[in-house]
């Protein structure tokens, strides 16, 4: 009798499976190593992810985001994403911006768009597409999607520099001055918002106004070199005067 309950006991006990994490679990996992910039450990994660479902779109992006990061082919892992789910616009967003740093231009903005058209709420793509623009030297088309990333962001003083910066690149000193006055507002630690708003003054012969806020930059950061040479010449404008 006790043999018989020994044997039914090893049975029941040998016959026990212990619970593993799923796909999405070992995704949550990634995604919070993944915003601690903990990549090996995110990559990890990801590929548990992927042996337990191979068609975990989440583990796929943040995987090929992070080899990416890592300096090494993330593509292949977003062209999957996009593969088995067409419409994530996480996907083409940040294959966009893999193709982007690759100087792919034409099918970034092609992926640009696509995530724009899939979710057009999401404002740091619009600064992408205008920011790539601007790496073109497309300084007005760039200002389009500044303006849109605006709306849907209203205080971010970057967006601000840059459609400020864009609009002096195009002699636009109008449109210019205001956005770089906001973005020094809400960033009064900006030395580039405080050059280029010397530049607008300076430019449109307001050459105190251009001084006080070369100055400023100067205080901020003496090493640039460009401030330094536009501080020169405001000198060497006020001494004719």
């Amino acid at each position: 009798m006790k043999v018989v309950l020994f044997i039914i006991h090893f049975i029941l006990f040998t016959g026990i499976v212990f619970s593993q994490p799923s796909a999405k679990e070992n995704t949550e996992i990634a995604l919070k190593y993944f915003k601690s910039q903990e990549y090996d450990k995110t990559i990890k994660y990801c590929d548990k992810a992927i042996s337990i479902d191979s068609l975990c779109v989440e583990a796929y992006i943040y995987r090929g985001i992070c080899k990416s990061i890592k300096g090494n082919d993330g593509l292949m892992d977003l062209n999957r994403a996009i593969y088995i789910n067409p419409e994530n616009s996480k996907a083409f967003r940040n294959r966009a911006v893999i193709k982007h740093n690759m100087k792919d231009y034409d099918s970034a903005i092609n992926d640009y768009k696509k995530a724009i058209d899939l979710n057009p709420e999401f404002a740091i793509q619009y600064t992408n597409l205008g920011l790539l623009y601007v790496e073109m030297n497309l300084f007005k088309e760039s200002i389009p999607y500044f303006t849109e990333s605006l709306k849907r962001n209203p205080k971010d003083s970057e967006t601000y520099l840059n459609r400020g910066s864009a609009y002096l690149k195009i002699e636009d000193y109008i449109n210019a001055e205001p956005d770089l006055n906001k973005a020094i507002k809400l960033n009064k630690n900006d030395v580039m918002g405080y050059y280029n708003l010397s530049i607008v003054y300076y430019r449109t012969g307001r050459i105190k106004e251009a001084l006080k806020f070369c100055e400023k930059a100067i205080k901020m950061d003496p090493n640039i070199q460009d401030v330094q040479r536009l501080y020169g010449y405001i000198k060497d404008d006020l001494k004719k005067n």
